[in-house]
């Protein structure tokens, strides 16, 4: 059985009636566990049938690859503790790497007696159409985060440019007065002396003793000040001139309830969408993982049908291992060397880049590496 805290896995198929998982446990490295899978393919095709459906298969299984990478990212982004991501997403109810180390083909999601282009559709079509729902429901998602957000930066950042309607209370303000009105200043803290003692000065007909220090900062302080409306104009200018900003705010008790009321509305839709979200991610990733590991499957079972020939009989396992991966496939060629005419039992790894995509082996094998999709611990 595979380590169920490994990242990289070794996908690999081998010929039935020679060798056993317990002779293969023993021959590669103590560090590296070896699961057998069972998948119960058996439907071959035609030869041109099987080369057409290599080259397919190789694309979707890139693409399914990046449709479950971005739910993994997504619910990553989503969670709030990200050390607790593994534990999080589950596989048929399993750690993913318990998952992949007793990968089991499941026959009620998928027919093993259709043929393997009818499966690869199947499985394709699905994971297309988590995708397609992935980007609606993260769209809407962050559509409702960004309008939060900007409500919230409303009321966060400098008394010079936040927003002042949840400081400024019924209380601070005159109300209902044709003549008189009152203004908000915001004043820095080193000038408050200065303030207090010229504000009733700086134009005519403000009221004395009527600076109220509303909220501070830690750079500004908002002051109130009461003054008769038709000097209002006058008393910006001459605030101005002193280093004193008279914001741009008039108290409208209904409009700051409706402000409340639509800020209140929007953090409950931002709670209910993520924990909808959270939950959809969890589920389509256990679907969508799923379907990679079938397809990874159906690539081991053609590439099997084309390496050794009919009829498929084939023993198909899954090695964890560390990030040293050289001594596994060192082991490895040792006890299916004889698989290929071109490489000893004793030889090491041959390298034919270029000729079959990557690292050539006596035997047909995948990877699956989870932290491009799990990151890094």
């Amino acid at each position: 059985m595979a380590s169920s805290s490994s990242s990289s896995f070794v996908l690999l198929t081998v010929p039935a009636g020679r060798h056993t998982i317990q002779e293969l446990q023993s021959r590669i490295p103590r560090n590296c566990r070896a699961g057998q899978l069972d998948i119960p393919l058996n439907r071959a095709g035609t030869l041109d049938e099987l080369v057409s459906l290599s080259d397919e298969l190789q694309k979707h299984d890139t693409f399914i690859e990046n449709v479950t990478t971005k739910i993994a990212h997504n619910f990553a982004e989503l969670l709030q503790d990200r050390s607790k991501l593994r534990d999080k997403l589950l596989v048929d109810s399993k750690p993913i790497q318990v998952y992949v180390s007793q990968f089991e083909w499941d026959s009620r999601r998928y027919n093993a007696k259709q043929p393997v282009r009818d499966l690869m559709q199947t499985v394709t079509q699905q994971a297309s159409g988590i995708e397609i729902d992935l980007k609606k429901y993260m769209q809407s998602y962050s559509k409702v985060k960004s309008s939060l957000q900007a409500v919230e930066k409303k009321n966060i950042g400098s008394l010079l440019t936040r927003s002042l309607s949840d400081i400024v209370k019924r209380q601070h303000v005159v109300q209902d007065s044709e003549f008189l009105t009152t203004l908000m200043v915001v004043v820095p803290k080193y000038a408050y002396k200065d303030w207090l003692s010229s504000y009733v000065s700086l134009t005519e007909y403000v009221c004395p003793e009527s600076s109220e220090l509303i909220s501070e900062d830690s750079e500004y302080g908002l002051f109130s000040v009461t003054l008769f409306r038709r000097i209002v104009d006058d008393f910006k200018a001459a605030a101005r001139e002193n280093k004193f900003t008279v914001r741009e705010f008039e108290f409208d008790e209904s409009s700051i309830q409706e402000e409340e009321r639509m800020s209140t509305a929007l953090s409950t839709e931002f709670r209910e969408k993520h924990a909808r979200l959270m939950e959809w991610l969890s589920v389509s990733f256990d679907q969508a993982f799923t379907a990679w590991m079938h397809l990874k499957a159906l690539r081991l079972f053609v590439e099997s049908v084309l390496r050794y020939g009919l009829p498929p009989n084939f023993l198909y396992f899954a090695i964890s291992h560390g990030e040293d991966s050289k001594k596994l496939r060192n082991e490895l060629q040792r006890l299916y060397g004889y698989l290929d005419k071109a490489g000893g039992v004793n030889e090491e790894v041959i390298d034919m880049t270029g000729l079959f995509n990557g690292e050539y082996y006596p035997y047909v094998s995948f990877t699956v590496k989870l932290e491009s999709i799990l990151g890094k611990k």
